[in-house]
């Protein structure tokens, strides 16, 4: 029986150097795509030796053990490995997400509160200012009028306010959401496609 001869681009020569299964995962996802062997003196993979280019009992072939990597673990051996080392990124890239989703939602937490507090304020401030306003117009007529015109002005503007939202409570209505009856025509359409 001739002797199995792999693929040239997996044929080993000796004096090559060949980057190890780890080496080789970590360059597939650098963003450059140089090889680390490319200098046999700064060499950081396996140099290939001449017992390395051939399998566990002389050369390879076909009623063999199957190909064997320069460790000794076998290629099932080393799919396992990189399989393994693929969950557990897997694992770590999930857990890192929950960590930023909870610094996230931390950070949005505080900011509500304090958008929360913001308004509180606001209220408040709007009080003052209304009593300015009642002040100011107390220069030009008795207090009860000024603080009376002040409740007229803002009276209005509840008024204005109310109106607005009852027109656009109105206009939503137009838009009804029924799935129903869309469900219906689809089916209608679907119907009468097949006819």
């Amino acid at each position: 029986m001739a002797p199995y001869r792999p693929p040239s681009a997996l044929t080993r020569h000796p004096g090559e150097c060949r980057t190890t299964t780890s080496q080789a995962v970590i360059s597939i996802g650098s963003k450059s795509a140089t090889n680390p062997c490319e200098n046999k003196n700064n060499c950081k993979g396996v140099l290939v030796t001449e017992k390395d280019t051939l399998g566990p009992q002389g050369p390879a072939t076909l009623s063999g053990t199957g190909p064997v990597a320069p460790n000794g673990q076998s290629i099932g051996e080393l799919v396992a490995k990189i399989t393994a080392q693929f969950s557990a990124l897997v694992r770590d890239e999930i857990s890192y997400t929950k960590l930023q989703a909870t610094a996230k939602v931390k950070k949005l937490g505080i900011g509500g509160a304090l958008f929360a507090v913001a308004g509180v304020l606001a209220l408040y401030m709007l009080g003052t200012l209304l009593l300015a306003a009642g002040f100011g117009f107390a220069t030009i007529m008795p207090v009860w009028a000024a603080f009376l015109a002040v409740s007229g002005i803002l009276l209005l503007i509840i008024l204005l306010l109310a109106l607005l939202g009852a027109l656009s409570f109105k206009a939503a209505k137009k838009h009804d959401v029924d799935p129903k009856s869309g469900l219906q025509k689809d089916i209608d359409a679907v119907k009468k496609g097949i006819k």
